[in-house]
């Protein structure tokens, strides 16, 4: 399904005109040379990169390097609520329509191949965001519809009627780069970790090969789950388990068990256990757990951006920031730590997205590196932000890595370049 809008041939002719700036670094030196940075060593992108100005100019003037190489976009662009983009009548939709699709359609084409763009957005645009991206990307392309829940300011419980619900929820839409891309299984933590338990060593998959005696027991179909040399060596385990602990099978608890498998551990060893169960048949220990494969139910993480920004940069400074947590799950996801992944944000805002790929680094001793992008929008007069001295929302975003990386200790290098008009007078 194709959606129209009034403007809609305007916006994609948009995404392919050159762009109306140059881009500069700190000094107002250009920084593109023909197909890429200028400088040593800049098709590695050994720095990240912090651009000031328009995002869909500096796409634009970044595609000639970024074509094709940024394994994970995350942005989190205005929701059209009436709040920064407002309008009030079906004309919003096709305004915040044409802002989007220029913007996604470049997006698409920096993606490595095995890539993926997440993109935050709530109830007001969700229905038509789905739709251009599924024309954009292509809806084979579409992965999921997270959930994510947020912060409820209800002031409901003064009224005796109410038109709607609060809403304590928004979405965040993955699409990956080709139909074929595939991410690894996404494990987060568990509140409470699940005991060890045992399982059923027969399975039905028929294997004459995996057939062989076990504790006296020959299957006539379907197969053991493990060669018979692990089999054995797990059964091996469970009895050298049962000496060291001085009990017997009868008496041995769960407890007893998972608290002698995670000391191995401990101690660097990685062993499987194998018994006959109480009902005479083989079974195999699965170990504790701290941890589960996740669902597109994120509402385990809590909406504490404001918090995480208030103790960098003071209260107030932003209004809603997306929590950290959020931006390094989809980081551990979909991003390898040594592989100097790229990480693309041309709506970033308060810069989350960058305190993420510096915390992640740090975790994991990664060397992700993350491209931002945020227009020097002006702070309200009179706001907190202004009040600190932040005239702009790029300053603000400028003032989180710096405060982040004094934080980690970090060295991790930092490019800062502008998009000013061709003519070098002015901000794009």
């Amino acid at each position: 399904m194709l959606l129209h809008w009034p403007g809609k041939e305007e916006a994609l002719q948009l995404a392919h005109s050159p762009a109306r700036g140059v881009l500069v670094d700190e000094r107002g030196a250009p920084v593109l040379a023909g197909a890429g940075l200028s400088g040593p060593g800049a098709a590695r992108f050994p720095a990240h990169v912090f651009v000031e100005g328009d995002n869909l100019d500096a796409l634009k003037l970044l595609k000639p390097v970024l074509s094709g190489r940024v394994r994970m976009i995350y942005i989190d662009p205005p929701y059209n609520t009436g709040q920064g983009f407002v309008y009030a009548d079906r004309q919003s939709d096709a305004e915040w329509l044409s802002m989007m699709y220029p913007r996604l359609v470049l997006a698409r084409e920096l993606l490595h191949g095995e890539g993926a763009i997440f993109v935050s957005i709530d109830d007001h645009e969700v229905h038509y965001l789905r739709v251009i991206m599924d024309e954009i990307f292509g809806r084979e392309c579409f992965r999921n519809c997270i959930v994510v829940g947020r912060g409820i300011k209800s002031v409901q419980a003064q009224f005796a009627s109410v038109a709607a619900l609060a809403n304590g929820h928004e979405y965040v839409l993955v699409y990956a780069r080709d139909a074929g891309a595939r991410f690894p299984n996404l494990r987060v933590p568990r509140e409470t970790r699940r005991p060890g338990t045992w399982n059923n060593h027969w399975r039905g998959t028929d294997r004459p090969t995996m057939r062989y005696p076990l504790f006296g027991i020959t299957p006539e179909r379907g197969q053991w789950r493990w060669s018979r040399e692990r089999s054995l060596a797990a059964a091996a385990n469970y009895e050298r388990m049962l000496q060291e602990l001085g009990v017997g099978p009868e008496q041995v608890t769960q407890e007893q068990i998972d608290a002698w498998y995670l000391k191995e551990r401990r101690r660097g060893r990685r062993v499987d256990l194998l018994r006959l169960s109480s009902q005479g048949k083989p079974e195999h220990y699965v170990p504790p757990a701290d941890t589960r494969l996740a669902s597109t139910l994120w509402t385990d993480l809590t909406a504490k951006g404001s918090r995480e920004l208030a103790r960098l940069l003071g209260p107030g400074i932003f209004d809603n920031p997306k929590p950290v947590a959020l931006i390094r799950r989809m980081l551990q996801w979909v991003t390898r730590p040594d592989a100097g992944d790229i990480v693309l944000d041309f709506f970033a805002g308060s810069c989350t997205t960058a305190q993420a790929v510096l915390e992640q680094n740090a975790a994991d001793g990664g060397n992700r590196r993350c491209i931002v992008v945020q227009r020097a929008e002006p702070t309200p007069p009179g706001s907190p932000a202004r009040r600190e001295g932040y005239d702009t929302i790029a300053a603000i975003g400028r003032a989180r890595i710096r405060r982040v990386q004094e934080r980690l200790g970090s060295r991790e290098p930092w490019r800062m370049y502008r998009v000013v008009e061709a003519a070098g007078e002015g901000e794009g």
